[in-house]
Protein backbone atom coordinates (compact mmCIF):
# COMPACT_ATOMS: atom_id res chain seq x y z
CA UNK A 1 0.00 0.00 0.00
CA UNK A 2 2.94 2.38 0.61
CA UNK A 3 4.19 1.66 -2.92
CA UNK A 4 0.69 2.31 -4.29
CA UNK A 5 0.48 5.63 -2.45
CA UNK A 6 3.82 6.87 -3.79
CA UNK A 7 3.12 5.77 -7.38
CA UNK A 8 -0.40 7.19 -7.38
CA UNK A 9 0.69 10.44 -5.75
CA UNK A 10 3.20 11.26 -8.47
CA UNK A 11 0.65 10.14 -11.07
CA UNK A 12 -1.35 13.36 -10.62
CA UNK A 13 1.69 15.44 -11.48
CA UNK A 14 2.76 13.38 -14.48
CA UNK A 15 -0.77 13.24 -15.89
CA UNK A 16 -1.32 16.98 -15.42
CA UNK A 17 1.96 17.73 -17.21
CA UNK A 18 1.09 15.43 -20.12
CA UNK A 19 -2.42 16.89 -20.50
CA UNK A 20 -1.05 20.43 -20.62
CA UNK A 21 1.77 19.63 -23.07
CA UNK A 22 0.05 18.08 -26.06
CA UNK A 23 -2.18 15.17 -25.02
CA UNK A 24 -5.96 15.36 -25.23
CA UNK A 25 -7.72 13.82 -22.17
CA UNK A 26 -9.40 10.82 -23.86
CA UNK A 27 -6.51 10.32 -26.27
CA UNK A 28 -4.15 10.05 -23.31
CA UNK A 29 -6.24 7.62 -21.28
CA UNK A 30 -7.25 5.38 -24.20
CA UNK A 31 -3.64 4.85 -25.37
CA UNK A 32 -2.61 4.06 -21.81
CA UNK A 33 -5.39 1.54 -21.29
CA UNK A 34 -4.88 -0.20 -24.65
CA UNK A 35 -1.24 -0.82 -23.77
CA UNK A 36 -2.19 -1.81 -20.23
CA UNK A 37 -4.83 -4.27 -21.45
CA UNK A 38 -2.29 -5.91 -23.76
CA UNK A 39 0.24 -6.27 -20.95
CA UNK A 40 -2.29 -7.72 -18.50
CA UNK A 41 -3.67 -10.13 -21.10
CA UNK A 42 -0.25 -11.44 -22.06
CA UNK A 43 0.71 -11.97 -18.41
CA UNK A 44 -2.59 -13.67 -17.55
CA UNK A 45 -2.47 -15.99 -20.58
CA UNK A 46 1.16 -16.87 -19.91
CA UNK A 47 0.38 -17.85 -16.34
CA UNK A 48 -3.08 -19.39 -16.64
CA UNK A 49 -3.65 -20.15 -20.36
CA UNK A 50 -7.18 -18.80 -20.13
CA UNK A 51 -9.21 -15.65 -19.44
CA UNK A 52 -12.52 -17.47 -19.07
CA UNK A 53 -14.91 -16.66 -16.23
CA UNK A 54 -18.43 -17.82 -15.39
CA UNK A 55 -21.16 -15.95 -17.25
CA UNK A 56 -22.85 -15.09 -13.95
CA UNK A 57 -19.76 -13.13 -12.89
CA UNK A 58 -20.22 -10.62 -15.72
CA UNK A 59 -22.59 -8.78 -13.38
CA UNK A 60 -19.48 -7.68 -11.48
CA UNK A 61 -17.11 -7.43 -14.44
CA UNK A 62 -19.11 -5.06 -16.64
CA UNK A 63 -19.86 -2.39 -13.99
CA UNK A 64 -16.23 -2.48 -12.90
CA UNK A 65 -15.04 -1.91 -16.46
CA UNK A 66 -17.64 0.67 -17.48
CA UNK A 67 -17.71 2.72 -14.28
CA UNK A 68 -14.21 2.07 -12.96
CA UNK A 69 -12.44 2.69 -16.26
CA UNK A 70 -14.63 4.42 -18.86
CA UNK A 71 -16.57 6.88 -16.71
CA UNK A 72 -13.73 7.22 -14.22
CA UNK A 73 -11.14 8.09 -16.87
CA UNK A 74 -13.38 10.59 -18.63
CA UNK A 75 -14.09 12.40 -15.37
CA UNK A 76 -10.54 12.15 -14.06
CA UNK A 77 -8.67 13.31 -17.15
CA UNK A 78 -11.11 16.06 -18.13
CA UNK A 79 -11.21 17.20 -14.51
CA UNK A 80 -7.43 17.22 -14.30
CA UNK A 81 -7.24 19.33 -17.46
CA UNK A 82 -9.52 21.94 -15.82
CA UNK A 83 -7.89 22.29 -12.42
CA UNK A 84 -4.52 21.76 -10.76
CA UNK A 85 -2.97 18.41 -9.88
CA UNK A 86 -2.71 19.49 -6.22
CA UNK A 87 -6.47 20.19 -6.08
CA UNK A 88 -7.32 16.84 -7.70
CA UNK A 89 -5.02 15.04 -5.26
CA UNK A 90 -6.74 16.71 -2.29
CA UNK A 91 -10.23 15.83 -3.56
CA UNK A 92 -9.20 12.16 -3.79
CA UNK A 93 -8.91 12.29 0.00
CA UNK A 94 -12.65 11.59 0.05
CA UNK A 95 -12.17 8.08 -1.40
CA UNK A 96 -12.31 6.22 1.95
CA UNK A 97 -15.59 7.97 2.78
CA UNK A 98 -17.17 6.96 -0.54
CA UNK A 99 -15.95 3.37 -0.13
CA UNK A 100 -17.40 3.13 3.36
CA UNK A 101 -20.79 4.48 2.22
CA UNK A 102 -20.91 1.93 -0.61
CA UNK A 103 -20.15 -0.97 1.72
CA UNK A 104 -22.94 0.33 3.98
CA UNK A 105 -25.41 0.51 1.09
CA UNK A 106 -24.53 -3.09 0.18
CA UNK A 107 -25.02 -4.05 3.84
CA UNK A 108 -21.48 -5.38 4.05
CA UNK A 109 -20.65 -3.06 6.90
CA UNK A 110 -22.45 -1.00 9.54
CA UNK A 111 -21.43 2.63 9.94
CA UNK A 112 -21.49 4.36 13.29
CA UNK A 113 -22.97 7.83 13.85
CA UNK A 114 -19.40 9.09 14.09
CA UNK A 115 -18.73 7.88 10.57
CA UNK A 116 -21.72 9.82 9.24
CA UNK A 117 -20.43 12.92 10.99
CA UNK A 118 -17.06 12.27 9.35
CA UNK A 119 -18.81 12.13 5.98
CA UNK A 120 -20.27 15.58 6.48
CA UNK A 121 -16.93 16.92 7.68
CA UNK A 122 -15.19 15.42 4.64
CA UNK A 123 -17.47 17.19 2.19
CA UNK A 124 -17.08 20.40 4.15
CA UNK A 125 -13.37 20.05 3.43
CA UNK A 126 -14.11 19.60 -0.26
CA UNK A 127 -16.21 22.77 -0.14
CA UNK A 128 -13.27 24.68 1.33
CA UNK A 129 -10.99 23.39 -1.43
CA UNK A 130 -13.55 24.53 -4.01
CA UNK A 131 -13.95 27.97 -2.41
CA UNK A 132 -10.20 28.44 -2.62
CA UNK A 133 -10.19 28.09 -6.42
CA UNK A 134 -11.72 29.81 -9.42
CA UNK A 135 -15.52 29.82 -9.17
CA UNK A 136 -16.06 29.17 -12.88
CA UNK A 137 -17.93 25.97 -13.79
CA UNK A 138 -15.72 25.70 -16.90
CA UNK A 139 -12.59 26.09 -14.77
CA UNK A 140 -11.47 24.86 -11.36
CA UNK A 141 -14.97 24.26 -9.98
CA UNK A 142 -15.88 22.12 -12.98
CA UNK A 143 -12.67 20.16 -12.48
CA UNK A 144 -13.52 19.62 -8.82
CA UNK A 145 -17.02 18.33 -9.61
CA UNK A 146 -15.65 15.95 -12.23
CA UNK A 147 -12.98 14.77 -9.79
CA UNK A 148 -15.66 13.99 -7.19
CA UNK A 149 -17.36 11.86 -9.83
CA UNK A 150 -14.05 10.12 -10.52
CA UNK A 151 -13.64 9.37 -6.81
CA UNK A 152 -17.15 7.89 -6.62
CA UNK A 153 -16.66 5.68 -9.67
CA UNK A 154 -13.30 4.45 -8.37
CA UNK A 155 -14.92 3.56 -5.07
CA UNK A 156 -17.59 1.57 -6.94
CA UNK A 157 -14.82 -0.10 -8.93
CA UNK A 158 -12.93 -1.09 -5.77
CA UNK A 159 -16.02 -2.58 -4.16
CA UNK A 160 -17.34 -4.38 -7.26
CA UNK A 161 -14.14 -6.35 -7.95
CA UNK A 162 -14.25 -7.90 -4.49
CA UNK A 163 -16.47 -10.88 -5.48
CA UNK A 164 -14.30 -11.53 -8.54
CA UNK A 165 -11.14 -11.65 -6.44
CA UNK A 166 -12.63 -14.44 -4.34
CA UNK A 167 -12.89 -16.72 -7.40
CA UNK A 168 -10.13 -15.72 -9.81
CA UNK A 169 -6.49 -14.67 -9.76
CA UNK A 170 -5.28 -11.08 -9.73
CA UNK A 171 -3.91 -11.55 -13.27
CA UNK A 172 -7.19 -12.72 -14.75
CA UNK A 173 -9.30 -10.08 -13.01
CA UNK A 174 -6.87 -7.32 -14.01
CA UNK A 175 -6.90 -8.38 -17.65
CA UNK A 176 -10.66 -8.83 -17.95
CA UNK A 177 -11.63 -5.64 -16.13
CA UNK A 178 -9.16 -3.64 -18.21
CA UNK A 179 -10.42 -5.13 -21.48
CA UNK A 180 -14.06 -4.54 -20.46
CA UNK A 181 -13.33 -0.87 -19.93
CA UNK A 182 -10.79 -0.27 -22.70
CA UNK A 183 -13.02 -1.25 -25.65
CA UNK A 184 -15.77 1.35 -25.01
CA UNK A 185 -13.18 3.92 -23.90
CA UNK A 186 -11.37 3.66 -27.25
CA UNK A 187 -14.65 3.96 -29.15
CA UNK A 188 -15.50 7.15 -27.28
CA UNK A 189 -11.97 8.51 -27.80
CA UNK A 190 -11.90 7.99 -31.60
CA UNK A 191 -12.38 11.71 -32.43
CA UNK A 192 -9.31 12.60 -30.37
CA UNK A 193 -7.29 9.59 -31.54
CA UNK A 194 -7.68 10.55 -35.21
CA UNK A 195 -6.86 14.20 -34.53
CA UNK A 196 -3.77 15.95 -35.89
CA UNK A 197 -2.18 16.90 -32.57
CA UNK A 198 0.21 13.93 -32.33
CA UNK A 199 3.13 16.03 -33.54
CA UNK A 200 2.41 18.61 -30.83
CA UNK A 201 2.99 16.17 -27.97
CA UNK A 202 6.24 17.08 -26.26
CA UNK A 203 8.90 14.41 -25.52
CA UNK A 204 8.49 14.75 -21.76
CA UNK A 205 4.73 14.39 -22.18
CA UNK A 206 5.41 11.03 -23.86
CA UNK A 207 7.48 10.23 -20.79
CA UNK A 208 4.43 11.06 -18.70
CA UNK A 209 2.47 8.47 -20.68
CA UNK A 210 5.21 5.93 -20.03
CA UNK A 211 5.07 6.61 -16.31
CA UNK A 212 1.27 6.40 -16.31
CA UNK A 213 1.46 3.00 -18.03
CA UNK A 214 4.03 1.74 -15.53
CA UNK A 215 1.97 3.12 -12.65
CA UNK A 216 -1.29 1.71 -14.04
CA UNK A 217 0.01 -1.84 -14.48
CA UNK A 218 1.92 -1.89 -11.19
CA UNK A 219 -0.71 -0.30 -8.98
CA UNK A 220 -3.65 -2.21 -10.51
CA UNK A 221 -1.96 -5.48 -9.61
CA UNK A 222 -0.98 -4.26 -6.15
CA UNK A 223 -4.43 -2.72 -5.56
CA UNK A 224 -6.24 -5.98 -6.32
CA UNK A 225 -3.86 -7.82 -4.01
CA UNK A 226 -4.54 -5.27 -1.27
CA UNK A 227 -8.32 -5.53 -1.72
CA UNK A 228 -8.06 -9.32 -1.58
CA UNK A 229 -6.01 -9.28 1.62
CA UNK A 230 -7.48 -6.28 3.44
CA UNK A 231 -10.93 -5.69 1.95
CA UNK A 232 -11.94 -2.59 -0.02
CA UNK A 233 -12.96 -0.49 2.98
CA UNK A 234 -9.78 -1.19 4.93
CA UNK A 235 -7.46 -0.91 1.93
CA UNK A 236 -8.77 2.54 1.04
CA UNK A 237 -7.77 3.80 4.50
CA UNK A 238 -4.14 3.50 3.44
CA UNK A 239 -4.84 5.89 0.60
CA UNK A 240 -5.33 8.63 3.20
CA UNK A 241 -1.73 9.68 2.66
CA UNK A 242 -2.13 9.99 -1.10
CA UNK A 243 -3.87 13.41 -1.32
CA UNK A 244 -1.24 15.16 0.75
CA UNK A 245 1.74 13.47 -0.90
CA UNK A 246 0.21 14.12 -4.33
CA UNK A 247 -0.30 17.80 -3.53
CA UNK A 248 3.31 18.07 -2.36
CA UNK A 249 4.57 16.54 -5.63
CA UNK A 250 2.46 19.01 -7.64
CA UNK A 251 3.60 22.03 -5.66
CA UNK A 252 7.29 21.10 -5.88
CA UNK A 253 7.49 19.83 -9.47
CA UNK A 254 4.79 21.84 -11.26
CA UNK A 255 5.22 24.96 -9.10
CA UNK A 256 1.51 24.94 -8.31
CA UNK A 257 0.22 26.91 -5.36
CA UNK A 258 -2.33 26.17 -2.67
CA UNK A 259 -4.40 28.93 -1.12
CA UNK A 260 -5.21 29.17 2.57
CA UNK A 261 -8.74 27.84 2.03
CA UNK A 262 -7.39 24.84 0.10
CA UNK A 263 -4.90 24.06 2.86
CA UNK A 264 -7.72 24.37 5.41
CA UNK A 265 -9.84 22.05 3.28
CA UNK A 266 -7.03 19.49 3.15
CA UNK A 267 -6.76 19.57 6.94
CA UNK A 268 -10.54 19.14 7.33
CA UNK A 269 -10.55 16.17 4.90
CA UNK A 270 -7.71 14.61 6.86
CA UNK A 271 -9.56 15.10 10.15
CA UNK A 272 -12.70 13.50 8.69
CA UNK A 273 -10.76 10.42 7.64
CA UNK A 274 -9.11 10.16 11.06
CA UNK A 275 -12.54 10.45 12.69
CA UNK A 276 -14.04 7.74 10.47
CA UNK A 277 -11.16 5.28 10.84
CA UNK A 278 -10.23 5.76 14.51
CA UNK A 279 -11.44 2.34 15.66
CA UNK A 280 -11.36 0.48 12.38
CA UNK A 281 -7.57 0.72 12.12
CA UNK A 282 -7.27 -1.56 15.13
CA UNK A 283 -9.63 -4.22 13.78
CA UNK A 284 -8.66 -7.32 11.94
CA UNK A 285 -9.53 -7.43 8.24
CA UNK A 286 -12.61 -9.56 7.46
CA UNK A 287 -12.01 -13.02 6.01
Amino acid sequence: MIAIVLLWSFGYTSARYSLTHGWEPLQFSSVRFVLGALIFSVVALAKERSLRIDRSDCIYLLPAGLLGIVVNQIMFNVGLSLTTAATVALIFGTLPVFAAILTWLLRWERLSPRHWVATGVSFAGVALVALGTDASISGDLGGILLTLGAVLTFAIFSVSVGPLMRKYSVYRVSALVTIAGTVPLVLIAIPQLVGDNWSEIEPLAWGGLGYQLFMFVGTTYLWFVAINRLGASHATLWVNMQPFVGAVFAVIILSETLGSLQIAGAIVIGLSIALASWRRLGRRAPA
